[in-house]
């Protein structure tokens, strides 16, 4: 479950922790409160419903969130390696991150430029290893030691990536 502190979520609703307390006590109020313990936490899932029903656009915070879930899953190092392998064949691979949390992979190619995201859509960072250039029998194990020695880099490139997405460019 992915959450939001009282003050990460009061931000994103331009209130007090206060008002946001008051929200997630009243029980006809679509916020909803998490309480592992003595803190109030926010489940992303309840505030990306009340911003998409008030057509209200998703903030940056909650797609860097969504991003870490992606960058800590099992997907992630999949996903730079398969896109180092595509870049050999000037091919880019993205990440498609929808407003719910869920995301898709795709090709570069077979999205088109009038495709306009719901969500927002990044390049998948790939390995810059000169030691891994073509495709033999050790390919995938080269790949995966080269992720691990640049992974901090490939992170680091692809939250810039989101970043600059919202202050340059939009979402989609």
């Amino acid at each position: 479950m992915l959450i939001l502190t009282a003050s990460e979520a009061a931000k994103i609703f331009g209130v007090t922790t206060d008002t946001l307390r008051r929200w997630g006590d009243d029980p006809n109020h679509p916020l909803k409160t998490y309480r592992p313990g003595v803190h109030r936490l926010y489940t992303i899932k309840s505030i990306v419903d009340i911003l998409v029903d008030n057509h209200a656009e998703i903030p940056l915070i909650i797609y860097q969130k969504y991003l870490d879930d992606f960058i800590n899953s099992d997907d992630f190092m999949r996903a730079v390696i398969d896109a180092t392998i595509a870049s050999w064949s000037r091919s880019t691979t993205m990440i498609e991150i929808f407003p719910d949390g869920h995301y898709r992979l795709l090709d570069a190619n077979s999205i088109g430029n009038r495709y306009e995201s719901p969500g927002v859509i990044l390049r998948i960072p790939v390995i810059s290893s000169s030691d891994v250039d073509s495709a033999d029998d050790e390919m995938t194990y080269l790949l995966m030691e080269a992720f691990w020695s640049e992974e901090e880099e490939i992170v680091k490139n692809i939250r810039r990536s989101l970043a600059e997405k919202f202050l340059f460019g939009g979402q989609s």
